[in-house]
Formats: structure tokens, C-alpha cells, sequence
């Protein structure tokens, strides 16, 4: 999930928790669902969260981008940074690291902004800031 000009939030889920119960769950936790407008695809798991949030979906075999300004765009390029990172810098990653590859990648895209990250991890690894 990724706020638009803010933060995204990644995690490593199974098949069976892409389930529309399971998919609302995750959505609500992470959700500010009383003043957030969710974004999707029209995957199926998302058939109920216009029951609990407002909803807009993109049809992508139409459009990428609707009149109104929908799209899914933002979290589509993060997934492809994180997959373009994984195989061009990593090559291979084992599910049992993946989470935490997602993780770096998440740190990665949250601090974008960042004049030194490099600097800023430093801090961070050392608890100086």
C-alpha cells in the first residue's frame, strides 16, 4: 500500500491470504479508512472494501489511468523498483529473506527524499538519530 507523495507499506503475503477477508483486514490496519480513498486494479479480493471505505478501480485492459485521475501507478512502480532490485542487484533471494528485502526496499522508497540516506542509515545504525 502506498499513500500518493507519501510512505508505502509492503509485506510478503501467501496466496491464500490474497483473499478478499484477508485483503480487508490488511487494508484496515494499514488504512486510515474514514478519509483515504483506496486505489486498485479490479482484482476480486477487493470486492467488499466499498463497504467500509471508498473504493475506485482502474480496468487496466481499458486504461491506466481514468478520466478522474484513478490509477495504480505509484504502487506498480514500486513494485518495479523492488523487482528490478532484487534481480539486477541480488539476482536470486530465498523466500525466507524476502520480507526483509522488502523491507529495505520500503526504507529505500519512504526516504527518497533524503539529502544524504546514506548518511541517515549510518545515524540510524548507530542510534544517533
Amino acid at each position: 500500500m502506498v499513500e500518493r507523495g507519501g510512505n508505502v507499506v509492503a509485506k510478503m503475503v501467501g496466496k491464500r491470504d490474497l483473499k478478499s477477508r484477508k485483503l480487508n483486514w490488511m487494508i484496515r490496519d494499514n488504512v486510515d479508512t474514514k478519509n483515504s480513498i483506496l486505489f486498485t486494479d479490479q482484482y476480486r479480493g477487493y470486492c467488499h472494501v466499498s463497504k467500509f471505505m471508498q473504493h475506485r478501480t482502474v480496468n487496466h485492459s481499458v486504461w491506466y489511468v481514468t478520466p478522474d485521475g484513478t490509477h495504480t501507478n505509484n504502487i506498480e512502480s514500486f513494485w518495479a523498483l523492488l523487482k528490478r532490485g532484487i534481480t539486477g542487484q541480488y539476482h536470486q533471494v530465498s523466500r525466507k529473506h524476502l520480507p526483509k528485502y522488502i523491507d529495505e526496499f520500503c526504507y529505500r522508497h519512504n526516504n527518497r527524499k533524503s539529502a544524504d540516506l546514506f548518511g541517515l542509515t549510518l545515524k540510524r545504525g548507530l542510534g544517533v538519530a
